[in-house]
């Protein structure tokens, strides 16, 4: 037992961790000055992929599993982000991704539910869908170069992917539990680099890649398993601190705006863990 927990721990966690940091550093000092430091957030979809095929191997194409479908969601939203990235981010780009990307990620995850016309999985699948839109919504003022305040979407992705790993492992869907963690290491590996000091935007590449995972698992989370979704709904609420921690009086300092969006983040993981542990 020991033993399959090291493993679990050195795949789903340590390796997309010190992926995700080193995939930074190589991709800033790799492509030079202004795309390097424009594509380094896609380091987190590297840091996930990484730990999906440690732990999986690389999956077959077409996919036909929803992890699988995850995999696969990652690696081309990253891929869609980077270009968007590389033209410099035109907002009509940003914002049509924040409006298309979610639907893709629902409707090829959960498109047998979507062919069955039932009105209430059909309701179930446009409260995931929209939810998936305001989730994009949320990070994406952490998406452009100019953002107002540091870059603390990564932190919100850390304390999320935090959450929902303990709330599928109080649900017993270890899988799924080892998807977050793995987000949740990749990153913090990213985010590493921003702090104290910001250095690298939370670009597209960031944003289609490492919310892609998050989507993706939390959209398998809600269709095909008995975790309890309230719980899972109040980890969704991690989102709304970011945008409350830049109204704080300290919330546009470099090093205490993640520091403050961390700590806010931590009430509502909390509430959930103890929903998903009492009922």
């Amino acid at each position: 037992m020991q033993e399959i927990v090291i493993e679990a721990l050195l795949k789903g966690v340590f390796v997309p961790l010190v992926v995700a940091f080193m995939a930074v550093g190589v991709i800033r000092f790799g492509l030079g000055e202004r795309a390097g430091k424009n594509l380094a957030a896609a380091a987190i979809a590297a840091g996930v992929l990484t730990g999906a095929v440690a732990m999986n191997g690389w999956p077959s194409f077409p996919p036909i599993a929803a992890s699988q479908k995850t995999v696969y969601l990652v690696l081309f939203g990253a891929v869609l982000g980077a270009g968007i990235d590389l033209l410099a981010r035109p907002a009509f780009l940003l914002r049509a991704s924040i409006l298309v990307w979610p639907l893709v990620i629902v409707g090829w995850i959960g498109w047998r539910q979507l062919a069955s016309m039932d009105p209430a999985v059909l309701f179930e699948l446009a409260v995931i869908a929209i939810s998936s839109m305001v989730i994009f919504w949320l990070l994406f003022d952490d998406s452009v170069p100019d953002a107002p305040a540091p870059p603390i979407a990564p932190v919100a992705l850390v304390a999320a992917s935090i959450g929902a790993t303990i709330v599928a492992f109080l649900g017993e869907t270890v899988s799924l539990a080892q998807g977050y963690g793995a987000l949740a290491a990749a990153a913090g590996g990213y985010a590493l680099w921003n702090w104290p000091a910001p250095r690298y935007p939370f670009g597209a590449a960031g944003l289609l890649g490492a919310a892609s995972a998050f989507l993706a698992l939390t959209t398998i989370m809600f269709l095909f398993t008995e975790t309890n979704k309230w719980a899972l709904a109040v980890v969704l609420l991690v989102f709304l601190c970011p945008p409350a921690a830049r109204m704080m009086p300290l919330g546009k300092s470099d090093a205490w705006a993640p520091v403050i969006a961390g700590i806010t983040s931590a009430i509502p993981v909390a509430i959930a863990v103890a929903i998903a542990s009492v009922l």
